[in-house]
């Protein structure tokens, strides 16, 4: 709920990043009341999923991976998602690539 509140005050839509990390970021320290994201206590009620977990390749890697010229094999997939529970496709740099409709890519 504080997330949805600080967004709906502080929302500015040519912040890149403002309703991602630097949200998140900014609620988990004023939750924890601390200045510094490494100063929130381990005893602090909050969960933080590895990067992993959500962003399983870097942002300057996903056009290539997620949208190859090639087709690639479903176990290179695999292997690049395992530990992944979601997967960020990252838009504002992979919405311009056209994609086919056809299950080989």
């Amino acid at each position: 709920l504080t997330a949805m509140l600080d967004l709906q005050k502080d929302y500015d839509p040519a912040c890149w990043g403002c309703i991602g990390p630097t949200l998140f970021t900014g609620v988990a320290k004023k939750m924890s009341n601390v200045s510094s994201i490494q100063d929130i206590p381990d005893s602090a009620d909050l969960t933080v999923t590895p990067m992993q977990r959500m962003t399983p390749v870097h942002w300057s890697v996903a056009p290539g991976l997620f949208f190859p010229e090639l087709p690639v094999s479903f176990n290179r997939w695999k292997t690049m998602l395992e530990n992944s529970s979601t997967v960020h496709f990252f838009g504002k740099i992979t919405a311009n690539i056209l994609v086919h409709d056809d299950p080989q890519y």
